[in-house]
């Protein structure tokens, strides 16, 4: 006959891989619990970038289909606009100006002192233009270029 010891010993095996059981599973439904959620937060982020994307693509569409701000194609100024008075254009009569800056212009390895003049000078440089005039910085570059861009709104 078995003694209670024996009979007791495979139940004990029992209870403990029963309650292994339960604990894993109860992880398995967190784990799985936290996948979705994941692949939720997942799919928002990844709509959300893709917004972000279509959004970024429309801006740059607009820049693509607006005129530019300088005529940097290597065209002559004349045959972008009708008339040629914005050439003559003084730059101390720009709103937005400062006195200092024109003067820095104008002390430039060749003068600018018109708009025609600086639009001559910003075209044959490119985006480099504003690094051999002496005065002019990151701050002078950017007075200059919102002051062309009222000119040319307002023209």
């Amino acid at each position: 006959m078995e003694t209670e010891m024996e009979t007791e010993g495979p139940q004990k095996i029992t209870r403990h891989i029963e309650a292994a059981i339960f604990s894993h599973r109860k992880r398995v439904r967190g784990l799985i619990f936290d996948e979705s959620e994941l692949k939720q937060e997942y799919m928002g982020k990844k709509k959300d970038r893709e917004a972000a994307e279509a959004d970024l693509g429309h801006l740059l569409d607009q820049i693509e289909s607006e005129p530019p701000l300088f005529d940097l194609s290597g065209q002559q100024a004349s045959e972008t606009h009708s008339s040629d008075e914005w050439e003559t254009f003084p730059l101390d009569d720009l709103d937005g100006l400062s006195p200092n800056i024109c003067k820095h212009l104008a002390a430039a390895p060749q003068p600018i002192e018109t708009v025609g003049e600086l639009s001559i000078w910003m075209r044959k440089n490119g985006d480099s233009w504003a690094q051999d005039i002496t005065g002019i910085g990151d701050n002078a570059r950017q007075q200059i270029e919102d002051a062309l861009e009222l000119f040319w709104a307002n023209l």
